[in-house]
């Protein structure tokens, strides 16, 4: 398995098939904590695609035999133990291929399983459920970002006592802790912008083209043309998401001399970006998460089920809104309530700051168990 009994190679998996921000900073995070822990730790991720392996750096050793030679196999953060809305058959498959064989694969093989900071849940496929039970049953520990994701482990098989709520990996950042290369490159892109204060807009594509999307939108310009100083940076947080970038290019149709579009090309240049600004609107989740960790007001009009759960999670359920509740007016009135409000009402709780730290201190501890156990 490892010819060399000081070095341990560690299969790191997770949501690393597109460019999205918040799989790929979370990937990023959990490789940077598998490396602190000795320089015998080798991290391969298998099957990234090679149009990533220059931000993820996935090892000379890719595939199915990046699996074989692997003593322990590691579930980075992200919610891809979950269901969207709607195109559960479609997306389950997907699941079933991308991220649970790989796992079943290594439960077969009988190596060590690790799962660290999921969102879980809902699950209800039958193919999905069926393939993650003996993932589960052979993976500890397993830390999750919510109480709704480890009742969800525990109802499909995942032992109890493997399983600790912590908080999402992201939540470790700070605007003091980002990298000053991606902080020097948001703060050049910033100070290209007039003056005023700075509202950041960022747009799911069933956002932008939805009724209660449309009213969004329509409010967002609205407050912007009575707020003659407000600048609007549009926000993508995906290569190659079409959605997303004719919502920011709609925005800036409308308002060509006060809108401003920030095209995502890399995980900590955006992260470094929304600590630049002064509030962020947002339809998905970890934008929303980084503007929170890093010190940015957010007001979230989510259209996925996971989304409400962080807001919860850290006492401020009265800034997320689910998209299909807005009524009109409700944007507005967030808008004016939200902008002059002193840095920080939306400050992480030490609480929750603490448990997501507990995501690094248990995948440590983990990977170190095994380095003495292969020495």
């Amino acid at each position: 398995m490892n010819h060399d009994p000081h070095r341990l190679v560690v299969a790191l998996h997770g949501a690393y098939h597109t460019d999205n921000f918040g799989d790929m900073l979370l990937m990023l995070i959990t490789r940077r904590w598998l490396e602190e822990v000795s320089p015998h730790v080798e991290v391969r991720m298998p099957f990234v695609r090679a149009e990533l392996a220059a931000r993820l750096r996935p090892g000379s050793i890719r595939g199915p035999r990046a699996l074989l030679g692997a003593g322990l196999f590691v579930y980075g953060g992200g919610g891809y133990f979950g269901e969207p809305p709607r195109d559960v058959a479609r997306w389950s498959l997907r699941l079933a291929r991308r991220h649970l064989l790989p796992g079943l694969a290594m439960t077969l093989l009988r190596r060590g399983v690790s799962i660290c900071g999921v969102g879980a849940g809902p699950l209800t496929h039958p193919l999905a459920r069926t393939m993650i039970r003996p993932i589960l049953r052979r993976a500890n520990p397993i830390t999750v970002r919510d109480e709704s994701s480890r009742t969800t482990l525990i109802a499909l098989g995942a032992d109890p006592d493997a399983v600790t709520v912590t908080a999402d990996l992201a939540l470790t950042l700070r605007r003091e802790t980002l990298p000053q290369d991606a902080v020097k490159h948001a703060r050049s892109w910033i100070a290209a912008l007039p003056d005023g204060p700075r509202l950041g807009v960022h747009l799911s594509p069933s956002a932008a083209t939805g009724e209660a999307g449309r009213r969004l939108v329509e409010e967002v310009v609205a407050f912007a043309q009575t707020n003659p100083d407000l600048q609007l940076v549009a926000l993508t947080d995906q290569r190659g998401a079409e959605g997303q970038s004719f919502a920011a290019a709609q925005l800036c149709r409308r308002l060509p001399a006060r809108a401003h579009a920030y095209a995502y090309d890399d995980p900590w240049r955006l992260s470094a970006l929304l600590a630049e600004l002064d509030l962020v609107i947002t339809t998905k989740l970890h934008v929303g998460i980084v503007a929170v960790a890093v010190g940015t007001a957010v007001l979230s009009y989510p259209t996925h089920p996971k989304t409400p759960r962080f807001y919860r999670q850290i006492g401020a359920e009265d800034a997320c809104h689910p998209l299909g509740s807005l009524r009109p007016g409700m944007v507005t009135e967030h808008l004016e309530r939200r902008f002059g409000v002193p840095e920080g009402f939306l400050a992480v709780p030490d609480g929750v700051r603490a448990a997501a730290q507990r995501n690094r201190d248990s995948l440590q501890r983990t990977v170190a168990e095994h380095l003495r156990s292969h020495g």
